[in-house]
């Protein structure tokens, strides 16, 4: 059996958000070690891994390997039902013929509601993806919202953004057909992680990216305060986002690879 308890059902449903317009059909591999996820866009362009630890469940049961394959379209309908007061259980027998998840919803705002939906899963055929370990020459930390706001803000000006991190400063650059934004943000040790942009850079490297990917990649903002970037020179890009500010919670990361020059 297979049975899985967030405290908290706002987790899976922005985990469903961020996922639902990249790609459109996942499988979800749940073992004792917490559930994992790997897959590409339709396009072949992007790359999306998925760790969520046992941690970062109330109670988590899996007594064998399952796959999840889920319609991500469908599966963000019905996490329409819950909200910042409701808890969430995934279950799933191990005689279930029909080849069905089971979720589970509950009040915790005093209204004692419950609600219980059955979801069909599919049967997708995906290949294995290795990410290689890779040591980044360039890591920034930044708030989420911050970067959101400036990819957003940049998607209205052109397709591409530069992208330069030196020791002391990381700068966003998009030129346009109607002109070019330049945006520098220096080395900002504040305590405070909703304003610190922390910066650690071997050297100084330029990369160009194209904005419609990191406006998909910047859906995962809700899911932690802070977002990792990590570039290195002929190398994709990774953007790391931690579940619930807790790396022990697990991480949502994407790749894209930098534009030819």
């Amino acid at each position: 059996m297979f049975e899985a308890r967030l405290q908290n059902a706002m987790l899976f449903k922005k985990i469903a958000e961020a996922l639902k317009e990249l790609c459109h059909d996942i499988n979800i591999d749940c073992d004792s070690d917490g559930l994992h996820l790997q897959a590409m866009d339709s396009s072949h362009v992007a790359l999306v891994s998925l760790n969520i630890q046992p941690d970062a469940f109330e109670h988590y049961r899996c007594d064998r390997p399952v796959v999840l394959g889920l319609d991500m379209q469908q599966l963000s309908k019905f996490m329409k039902f819950c909200d910042k007061d409701t808890s969430m259980t995934l279950k799933k027998y191990d005689d279930n013929e029909d080849n069905r998840i089971t979720m589970c919803f509950e009040d915790n705002s005093g209204i004692l509601s419950s609600k219980e939906c059955t979801l069909r899963l599919m049967d997708i055929e995906q290949e294995h993806i290795s990410i290689p370990e890779e040591e980044y020459e360039c890591n920034v930390t930044m708030p989420s919202n911050l970067f959101q706001s400036i990819v957003r803000d940049m998607s209205g000006i052109g397709d591409e953004v530069s992208l330069e991190i030196s020791g002391k400063n990381i700068k966003f650059c998009v030129d346009g057909d109607d002109g070019k934004i330049d945006l520098n943000f220096p080395l900002n040790d504040s305590p405070d992680i909703t304003k610190a942009v922390q910066i650690h850079a071997d050297d100084t490297i330029s990369q160009k990216y194209a904005l419609r990917y990191l406006s998909y990649f910047t859906k995962a903002s809700p899911l932690s305060t802070t977002v990792n970037i990590s570039i290195s020179k002929g190398v994709p890009l990774r953007l790391q986002f931690p579940l619930n500010d807790k790396y022990e919670h697990g991480n949502m990361q994407f790749y894209l690879a930098p534009k030819l020059r």
